[in-house]
């Protein structure tokens, strides 16, 4: 089950909820009834946008991932993070420039790891940390 939103909570300002619940198990086999692995039950996060002036947009939001088992036989899970993000637009007639900031605060998570030694994820695949983006597009 996926859900997401937006209410208006001030001229030109939304705030955007979003949540999901999986649940993502075997249903027959050897391993049936054991969860998949990699695939979060829950997600959730929280954004706000806005027009700080005409042609101005800025957002933010924070992002949570639950934890999700890291192997088939679900002996050790891959742990829960938060993360937030920030973004800052500016738009002429058919061009929009922006530059963002994803995991703000240089969070340090995984969301791959390739087996479990002693009960805990091993040999894992860091996710960046604090990563700069910058874009533009063009509408035409």
């Amino acid at each position: 089950l996926e859900v997401e939103a937006s209410w208006p909570i001030g001229a030109g300002w939304q705030v955007q909820p979003h949540a999901a619940w999986r649940q993502a198990a075997y249903r027959a086999g050897p391993r049936e009834g054991l969860e998949v692995p990699l695939v979060p039950k829950r997600v959730w996060g929280l954004r706000v946008v806005g027009d700080i002036a005409a042609g101005h947009q800025w957002s933010g939001g924070l992002n949570w991932v639950g934890t999700a088992f890291v192997d088939s036989d679900n002996t050790c899970r891959i742990p829960s993070y938060l993360s937030l993000d920030v973004r800052y637009a500016f738009t002429w007639r058919d061009v929009e420039a922006s530059v963002g900031v994803a995991n703000l605060g240089d969070r340090r998570f995984f969301t791959t790891a390739f087996g479990c030694a002693g009960g805990r994820p091993a040999a894992v695949y860091p996710e960046p940390g604090r990563q700069l983006s910058a874009r533009v597009k063009v509408n035409f």
